[in-house]
């Protein structure tokens, strides 16, 4: 009877955090179960020694008060030997069964935290997941205005994660919404950045429009939104023979590219709306000067084109 309840009492070695624990547990046991056994078996042998050596001077008859009342101080060996292994069974099966809780709680706290760390992993990767699903619909949203951007602007996932969801990561999310709870580009940093301060006037004659377009690259580029450098090339250029119209074309595509770019950012609100408005005060600026130098060579190109003459 003991030895099966004993066996419902086992640690098993997963559940306990190291070995010196486990083997402490399990002598502490052995120990709680010889003393059980020995607390009935003991005190009983010392009674039936007793018996043995005091045979003929015990007195049986019932009818007499003083046998019932002298059965302490008759048997007090067996009595005390049966309170002492009482006592000391109760002691260590106390401490034993405060290890084994003391074990199950550890254990059971590793596997809540285990628990809490898979959950918040899960958490993570699905928002991280779902995040990239809304960052690819705008993505084609937007180019649906455009035929090129999808070609001419791409995203880094996992870089745009990182900068509109910095307190989120495999161990904590804070953020579930899709957007930014403080934005990347504010308007503070566009007045300190000195180049993209200027660019009120980068349509304008006196402005080199590669160059500004590659500091904007430059600039938005820590929200993972990477516009294509290559599209400045030859910008600054200023062609014959017709070009100019086409270095014109370029540039109100570039511009057009930029405010679609500029409204994703918007939309995961990594850009604030002061600094939004000004990129797009600077961009419908640009694209008004483009117009106007392309009214200007129209016109140009009409007034040097020879009158026709007409023969017979």
């Amino acid at each position: 009877m003991f030895s099966k309840w004993f066996q419902n009492t086992n640690i098993k070695d997963a559940e306990i955090q190291s070995y010196d624990d486990r083997m402490l547990i399990v002598r502490l046991g052995r120990i709680f179960h010889w003393l059980l056994v020995s607390t009935l078996v003991i005190p009983l042998l010392t009674l039936v020694i007793q018996f043995i050596f005091t045979w003929d001077q015990l007195h049986y008859d019932p009818t007499k008060l003083e046998n019932w009342t002298g059965v302490h101080e008759t048997f007090s060996l067996p009595i005390g030997v049966f309170t002492l292994f009482i006592a000391l069974t109760s002691l260590v099966g106390l401490y034993w069964r405060g290890l084994k809780m003391q074990a199950q709680l550890e254990v059971s706290h590793k596997q809540y935290n285990l628990a809490q760390k898979k959950e918040t992993l899960a958490f993570y990767i699905g928002h991280k997941n779902l995040f990239g699903d809304h960052v690819d619909h705008l993505l084609m949203q937007y180019a649906s205005y455009s035929k090129e951007f999808a070609a001419k602007v791409t995203i880094n996932q996992g870089k745009m994660y990182e900068r509109t969801f910095p307190n989120n990561s495999h161990e904590k999310v804070e953020n579930f919404s899709m957007s930014a709870s403080a934005p990347v580009l504010n308007h503070s940093r566009v007045q300190s950045d000195i180049k993209i301060s200027q660019l009120n006037d980068f349509g304008k004659a006196t402005s080199h429009f590669g160059e500004i377009m590659v500091v904007i690259s430059t600039f938005i580029s820590p929200t993972g939104l990477i516009v294509n450098s290559e599209l400045g090339q030859g910008f600054d250029k200023e062609g014959e023979d017709g070009k100019n119209t086409v270095i014109l074309a370029r540039k109100k595509a570039f511009l057009k590219e930029l405010t679609l770019a500029m409204s994703i950012l918007r939309e995961v609100n990594l850009i604030d709306e002061k600094a939004y408005q000004f990129f797009t005060d600077s961009i419908q600026n640009a694209h008004q000067d483009c117009l106007v130098q392309e009214a200007s060579d129209a016109k140009s190109k009409i007034e040097s084109t020879p009158h026709g003459t007409c023969s017979v």
